[in-house]
């Protein structure tokens, strides 16, 4: 018995069965995204302690400084799309890496509040550059079948990651009077996903769009818009679950504190644990259904917070879960079937400008959300989740009414000429990168 060929054998089932991607590039890819992640989970956390610590500043005006700098880093989102349709994704993303662990570097030395700011906008352009060039790069390297599970693996990843970081960060700072190791993994980790990016290689051409056209036809896309605009009030949605539920639970509820982090803890146990199975068995539907039943879950989810004002704690334990759960598989539909929608409704040599067009949408739903929140929450605690439920249920209709549409679009999109820089000429992976199959070999972010 070849029992090479019989590890093979069980290692493919294996595969197949966690839904993961069957190309052997997703293993390099994904373990620069989970370094990457633990690295962001290590410092994140304590980031603002160890700036307060190190500028001997006000909390207050760093949290200006670091707010200033992401609203101004989106101003390049533009002209990063435009890089990614001249030069690829894979060296934008590569590029991104590196500067991002500049950039933490760069925070071991700075003493003022000037040369912290650039620094976090160094890194507030990065990120989301990187964000961008990172949906773009699967876009280009992964089999058009695999392309759901290379990004339900980037959510794995991310997820795993941050909250591993995060364990890891905290034995780190009970045992340490300084934050600065955290800071120099960080740091590390960027540099380390860099080299990984480098070695992924592309299965499409790039560069060859004309100037002056890579982010102006998105714009007139209607449909794309549509399904974007979608996403960006998803994600907005995701953003008032975040931000607004701590507030709402501890303030308005009067649940004890532990329960938000037992609740935030759960969403992190069930994305890592379900994403990639359940994108595998979601991958040969249409798309945006997938997309609008996730919305409906959303919906569920918000409807169950409403009566948490009118009930004893065992219930309210109880629908909290419950909503929580529902939230999650809400988020879990959506997330990686309405980014690979969007990527493939960009056609492959406009894509960069494209998916900048996306980021953008994502960007002011990001900068808008705490207004929402804090302006929703003045007037009514559960107005919050009724405007966020009323979201939920126009994006669901809005997705049933186009999916037939874009599903259409998608699958008969011609696929743009492949040529790899080493290997023989490959299937493209154009516009329609991402069709509806029968049998799920798979198909952002954003992350969320």
């Amino acid at each position: 018995m070849d029992t090479g060929t019989g590890a093979r054998g069980r290692l493919a089932r294996t595969v197949e069965a966690l839904g993961l991607p069957h190309d052997r590039q997703a293993l390099r890819y994904g373990v620069g995204a989970l370094i990457n992640a633990v690295g962001t989970g290590l410092f994140y956390p304590f980031s603002l302690l160890y700036f307060h610590d190190r500028l001997d500043m006000p909390l207050g005006l760093i949290g200006i400084a670091l707010s200033i700098a992401t609203a101004a880093s989106l101003i390049g989102v533009a002209g990063a799309g435009r890089l990614v349709d001249r030069l690829g994704a894979r060296p934008v993303l590569v590029a991104a890496s590196v500067l991002r662990g500049g950039a933490y570097l760069g925070f071991v030395f700075v003493a003022s509040l000037p040369a912290f700011v650039v620094c976090a906008l160094i890194d507030a352009l990065c990120m989301r550059v990187g964000q961008l060039a990172e949906q773009a790069a699967i876009a280009e390297t992964a089999e058009p079948r695999e392309q759901s599970r290379w990004y339900a693996l980037s959510r794995t990843t991310l997820n795993a990651g941050i909250g591993g970081g995060a364990l890891l960060a905290g034995l780190l700072v009970s045992t340490t009077d300084t934050y600065l190791p955290l800071l120099i993994g960080n740091a590390v980790s960027f540099f380390v996903a860099a080299v990984l990016y480098a070695g992924l290689r592309s299965r499409t051409v790039v560069g060859t769009e004309p100037p002056g056209r890579l982010t102006g036809s998105a714009l007139r896309d209607r449909l794309f818009l549509l399904v974007a605009g979608a996403n960006a009030v998803l994600w907005l949605c995701a953003l008032m679950v975040d931000i607004g539920l701590p507030v709402f639970l501890v303030e308005f509820a009067d649940a004890p504190a532990w329960l938000v982090g037992l609740v935030f803890g759960l969403n992190t146990a069930l994305v890592i644990l379900i994403e990639l199975p359940l994108t595998k068995r979601t991958n040969h539907r249409p798309r945006l259904t997938v997309v609008a039943w996730g919305a409906l879950c959303h919906l569920v989810a918000f409807a169950l917070l409403l009566p948490l004002l009118a009930v004893e704690t065992t219930l309210l334990v109880t629908l909290l879960v419950v909503g929580i759960v529902a939230l999650t598989l809400g988020e879990v539909l959506t997330a990686v079937a309405a980014t690979v929608a969007i990527t493939a409704l960009a056609p492959a040599a406009r894509r960069g400008g494209y998916l900048a067009v996306s980021h953008l949408m994502m960007g002011l739903a990001s900068a808008g959300a705490p207004m929402l929140i804090t302006g929703t929450l003045a007037v009514s605690p559960l107005l919050t989740w009724i405007v966020a439920g009323v979201l939920s249920a126009l994006v669901a209709a809005a997705m049933f009414a186009v999916s037939r549409r874009v599903q259409h679009r998608i699958d008969t999109a011609g696929p743009g000429p492949a040529q790899p820089a080493d290997g023989p000429t490959q299937p493209a992976d154009g516009p329609g990168a991402a069709p509806a199959v029968p049998d799920d070999a798979p198909a952002q972010a954003a992350p969320r």
